[in-house]
């Protein structure tokens, strides 16, 4: 499917604002060494981007596709099978991805998993036998766009309070028979974490609503949404600072792995907060603002982002550990970090990669081999190679 004629530069921001958020989380807990109180707020006070990324896919899918489903069985189709495809590709990138990150971390000074074959990485990662990228975000993407034509059907046939209750029913039938439905076994297990996806989904009319109304109704939104993520946040670090009252009447789990009422609440109040100041702040971040433009350059090339953010990651946190570099040093790595995935952003838009892929394709074109043995020959040969570098990049470092 084409791409859409008036795209909404909000989604691309918020995208984007979950992408930095997710980098300075992943380096602060791979022990960057951020100073504190800055340290405090990344790690468990302001984090927002896992949440943030599934409520938004879950809004981006309705902003895009309820004008097509709500049209002809033709244009309903190729939805459809737009939407398989991605998944389709989103479970081959995250094949991919998780393999190669997994021979690059043999080859770290500080690996951060254990050594294994390459045989035995590439079939875990296919069965879902280890977390993935990251944790497995990209699976839980993956199978979610897999069921939205349900999803779909089930609202246009039923209502849009069915898909909450039918939502709602598999959250809280999880939450009774752990571990049962904790598949994938990994950090986002679909049946936790689709509430988020689903609220995001049904938040496209109410994102209507707001947008057509009053700034007094903004307001009013944002204000309410400030006061709920309050309570949630006294209900879990009120303690830590001596405010003991909202933690006994709300007494949550707020344990991430699986997502638990707590943290459920804890994304969706977060969300709501960033989603509603930026509402508030539309115009003047959508005008030429430099901070906000470079937020939505990342937000459109969200999935290059954050397959990329892992492999500079690595290298970031590798030179660190070995070095321990000042303070300012590693700040600056950080910088240097987003300035990276900001530079792929702009040869993604510029288009470098597919002129390069079309150059190589031609030069293969021309470099034909007459003969297919000689062909067999050289994918031996390539094959042969190819396992032999894996091999190499397998072996564990001697120090």
């Amino acid at each position: 499917m084409g791409r859409r004629q008036h795209r909404d530069a909000r989604l691309d921001l918020w995208r984007g604002l979950c992408l930095v958020d997710v980098v300075l989380v992943h380096l602060a807990y791979n022990q960057l060494g951020f100073p504190e109180p800055l340290d405090g707020l990344i790690k468990h006070y302001t984090r927002f981007a896992a949440g943030g990324f599934v409520f938004l896919a879950g809004l981006t899918i309705a902003t895009v596709f309820s004008p097509r489903v709500e049209g002809s069985a033709a244009e309903r189709r190729t939805a459809h099978r737009w939407l398989w495809r991605r998944a389709a590709m989103l479970l081959v990138v995250d094949l991919c991805a998780s393999a190669a990150y997994g021979l690059l971390d043999g080859a770290r000074r500080f690996p951060v998993q254990a050594p294994t074959s390459l045989i035995d990485t590439v079939c875990d990662v296919a069965l879902l036998r280890r977390p993935g990228l990251t944790g497995g975000i990209l699976i839980l993407y993956a199978v979610l766009l897999l069921a939205v034509p349900a999803v779909f059907a089930l609202q246009r046939r039923v209502g849009r309070w069915a898909v909450a209750t039918v939502s709602v029913a598999l959250y809280i039938g999880a939450l009774l028979a752990t571990p049962l439905l904790h598949w994938p076994a990994n950090s986002f297990p679909i049946a936790y974490w689709q509430p988020l996806f689903i609220a995001g989904f049904l938040w496209r009319d109410a994102s209507i609503w707001l947008d057509a109304g009053e700034r007094r109704r903004q307001v009013t939104w944002a204000m309410a949404v400030t006061a709920a993520f309050g309570l949630v946040f006294l209900a879990q670090h009120g303690p830590t600072f001596g405010v003991h009252a909202v933690a006994r009447f709300l007494p949550l789990d707020f344990d991430k792995t699986p997502l638990r009422p707590g943290a459920l609440l804890w994304y969706l109040t977060i969300v709501h907060v960033v989603l509603a100041i930026s509402t508030l702040l539309r115009n003047r971040l959508l005008a030429g603002n430099r901070v906000a433009a470079a937020l939505a350059l990342l937000g459109r090339h969200s999935l290059l982002v954050y397959t990329a953010h892992v492999f500079t990651e690595a290298a970031v946190t590798e030179y660190v550990w070995l070095v321990w570099p000042p303070l300012l040093v590693r700040l600056g790595l950080v910088a240097a970090d987003l300035v990276v995935l900001g530079a792929l952003c702009h040869i993604a838009e510029a288009r470098m990669a597919s002129r390069i892929a079309a150059a190589v394709t031609g030069a293969a074109r021309r470099f034909r081999p007459s003969h297919p043995r000689a062909a067999l020959s050289l994918a031996t040969a390539a094959a042969i190679i190819a396992v032999g570098l894996a091999s190499l990049l397998r072996e564990p470092t001697t120090t």
